[in-house]
């Protein structure tokens, strides 16, 4: 299910209400866009305008099989790149998350829950890692649960045929405070990859 941008205009995912309190924005799971960023700008969920901002995240990744065999953990690495001009500081500790999502040729869409994810508590900064332009960061995650989703078209995981699957992230990260210039807020969405499972 691919569902246009303006659908998502900067609202997180989150299963954890928790979480959502931490960051005070929501996402509904399964949409499918390419947000991106608000990087030190003056848009939720804080006010700290710095216009001369231009930072771009970008998404790749790395299943470590060609061939997955469903039974086991899927592990994959989520590489973030900065293609811009700045340096962008990114939280990977707290008040993020990941979701993944698998599409068959059929159009049916599984969602997968990774770990690990980010703690459940306000943002500090010491939570943000700096990633100056040009350079990558990469974050290694396995699968702990796959669900369905689509409504009257979903069938439960344990009935999903073999085959070529095509496989995208989304990361989501937020928090209420603008704690540094740079600070990286928002939702991306990685590349597609193809993805063998059985």
């Amino acid at each position: 299910m691919r569902l246009v941008p303006e659908m998502l205009v900067f609202m997180l995912a989150f299963t954890s209400l928790g979480w959502a309190r931490a960051c005070g924005q929501t996402l509904p799971p399964g949409s499918r866009a390419a947000v991106g960023s608000t990087v030190g700008s003056g848009a939720e969920p804080h006010a700290s305008p710095a216009p001369d901002a231009k930072q771009e995240l970008e998404l790749t990744l790395k299943p470590a099989v060609e061939v997955w065999n469903s039974r086991k953990p899927l592990v994959v690495d989520l590489s973030f790149r900065n293609a811009g001009d700045k340096s962008v500081f990114l939280n990977l500790k707290s008040a993020f998350q990941v979701y993944g999502y698998l599409e068959d040729r059929d159009g049916r869409t599984f969602e997968i829950e990774w770990s690990p994810e980010g703690l459940e508590r306000m943002p500090v900064k010491e939570d943000y890692t700096e990633l100056p332009p040009g350079k990558t960061l990469v974050l290694k995650l396995t699968s702990r649960k796959i669900r369905s989703e689509g409504g009257d078209r979903a069938i439960p995981w344990r009935a999903h045929k073999s085959g070529e699957y095509t496989l995208y992230i989304q990361f989501a990260s937020g928090s209420k405070t603008h704690l540094m210039s740079g600070q990286w807020d928002g939702t991306q969405t990685s590349r597609d990859v193809k993805l063998k499972v059985r």
